[in-house]
């Protein structure tokens, strides 16, 4: 992976172990709460857990801080917000990135190898949020099936300077998961600087593209739960039921809670009452895994963690059989207003198609599988399919797009070599290739403007893509592009360049009170000191 707004240097440590671990899918609401172990069709139980290191958070060159020491978001900003609520990152604004991880577009593509392969690749985002405390998490992640014809999933990791660890949720088969982290939050998911770490993994086979990754903070004062949802409906499926409800009219609105239980309750914190480990976006949801006669209800949450009344309850007898495994991709997952994209599904018999994502299916009993998303406006649209196999075998699936009327560049950034060294009391630099050519856009016209030293002070755009650096100090350096498209948008890319400083070496004499260690050198091994030297015996 060559600098995708990736920052592999020293200061970020960011160390994933593969340790295996507790993966909640479900969880159910005993003594404690306690995150529990599923099986449910669709939910990873194999995905590793992170070592409890943290990234050590510094000011990046062209950030300025606030009159209380945190990032100014003003100067860190990559992207545009969904919405005045939000703060939006483009998947290909990854902090780092470990593995297989391809720049797609205005996506990051993750690949994990094949299915039992125990591979695994990563990609970390680094968010300011001004010392306030994230309340949601939101993703946008379009998966795609693993070699063997499973779904993939995913994992979140979110840092906790709180409790100096990695809080660990997933893994996830539905790419639009929505974190309340009002609930998990034990610590500070805030970083000295203000920024909030968040981590996206792939494993054992698992490939998708993270189209991008929200976090909603939190609004002191806020006490008013969303109205109690009305209207739902169950609808027996093989192995599952397929719920849908009213929306619920809330500026604050995080998504709905689905609790279920295979006996009526009126408590949602009972013994024996289960719920998701997420919130629900839309309103419709296909709860799988189940047997029998099922017992359900559902809640509204705002971004602060209120939450309403349950509403009414509801029960059916599951259907026997399971779901079948659905697959959805899109062409891209990022163009104009008014592209055609083409979207792709298999895994069933026929489709019924939400091509704009606003709730609707529009076009019903498709049997082609292959439709073009409406692209007739900007934003973050959200197409949804439902697949149907036999009558009762139906699946829920969704693609996120960015759509835009000019889309912002990518910067890419790669040096050759990365590293180097100069000669004490020598004049002669290290050089390097700095190559920002890699950068794209939807348009033709790209410039750069150039910082080698990294230290803030941006050349002109009126450089190259390429870029002959030369460096006369030993150090660390973040060397940084910032490229810019016609519409003035821009991107910046940086990487890691370490100049080692070495010493004129001079013959001494190690042993003096003998003729061993004449002809002593001091000199470079591997990147390791090390000295040589003569020795004599017997007068030889």
């Amino acid at each position: 992976m060559a600098n995708l707004k990736t920052f592999s240097w020293s200061i970020l440590i960011c160390l994933l172990a593969a340790c295996g671990g507790s993966h909640g899918s479900y969880i159910e609401n005993q003594a404690g709460s306690a995150m529990q172990q599923a099986s449910q069709s669709g939910q990873s139980s194999e995905i590793p857990v992170a070592s409890n290191a943290l990234p050590v958070d510094t000011r990046l060159p062209w950030e300025d801080l606030d009159g209380n020491g945190f990032v100014d978001p003003d100067t860190a900003r990559m992207s545009s917000a969904i919405n005045g609520n939000s703060e939006f990152w483009r998947g290909v604004d990854a902090f780092e990135t470990a593995g297989d991880a391809t720049p797609a577009g205005q996506a990051l593509r993750l690949e994990s190898g094949t299915a039992g392969s125990g591979e695994r690749s990563f990609a970390t985002y680094r968010i300011p949020l001004s010392g306030e405390n994230p309340a949601t998490l939101s993703t946008d992640i379009n998966l795609r099936l693993r070699s063997n014809g499973t779904a993939s999933a995913f994992s979140i990791g979110i840092a906790n300077y709180g409790k100096r660890r990695w809080d660990w949720f997933g893994g996830f088969s539905d790419g639009r998961i929505r974190l309340p982290l009002s609930e998990a939050a034990t610590g500070d998911y805030i970083s000295p600087l203000g920024n909030t770490f968040v981590n996206v993994t792939a494993y054992d086979g698992s490939k998708f593209d993270i189209v991008g990754i929200s976090l909603n903070q939190f609004e002191p004062g806020d006490l008013n739960a969303p109205p109690v949802p009305g209207g739902l409906t169950l609808s027996p499926v093989a192995g599952g039921l397929e719920l849908q409800w009213n929306s619920v009219l809330a500026a604050d609105l995080a998504g709905y809670r689905i609790y279920w239980s295979k006996n009526s309750f009126s408590n949602p914190n009972a013994a024996g009452v289960m719920h998701l480990p997420y919130l629900e976006g839309s309103t419709r949801h296909i709860l799988s895994g189940l047997a029998g006669k099922t017992f359900v209800a559902i809640s509204a949450m705002d971004l602060n963690g209120n939450e309403s009344g349950l509403s009414a309850l509801r029960n059916a007898v599951v259907n026997a059989g399971d779901g079948p495994v659905l697959g959805l991709e899109a062409e891209t997952a990022s163009g104009i207003v008014n592209d055609n994209i083409a979207l792709t599904a298999s895994g069933a018999d026929s489709y019924d198609w939400d091509l704009d994502g606003d709730g609707v299916f529009e076009l019903t009993a498709d049997i082609t599988g292959s439709q073009l998303a409406d692209t007739g406006r900007a934003g973050i649209i959200r197409p949804a399919v439902r697949a149907s196999a036999g009558g009762t075998a139906v699946a829920l699936g969704a693609l996120s797009l960015i759509i835009a009327s000019d889309l912002p560049p990518v910067a890419i950034l790669s040096a050759s070599p990365l590293s180097g060294r100069i000669t004490d009391g020598e004049s002669e630099a290290f050089s390097t290739t700095l190559d920002a050519a890699g950068s794209y856009d939807d348009g033709n016209s790209l410039e750069y403007a150039w910082d080698q030293l990294g230290d803030g002070n941006l050349s002109a755009f009126d450089l190259p893509a390429q870029l002959l650096a030369n460096y006369y100090a030993a150090g660390y350096f973040l060397a940084a592009v910032r490229v810019r498209d016609s519409a003035q948008q821009q991107a910046t890319a940086v990487v890691q360049i370490h100049v080692r400083q070495v010493g004129n070496f001079q013959n001494l004499t190690l042993d003096h009170r003998s003729t061993n260690g004449f002809y002593c050198r001091a000199a470079e091994v591997a990147g390791h000191p090390a000295v040589v030297y003569s020795c004599f015996s017997g007068g030889a």
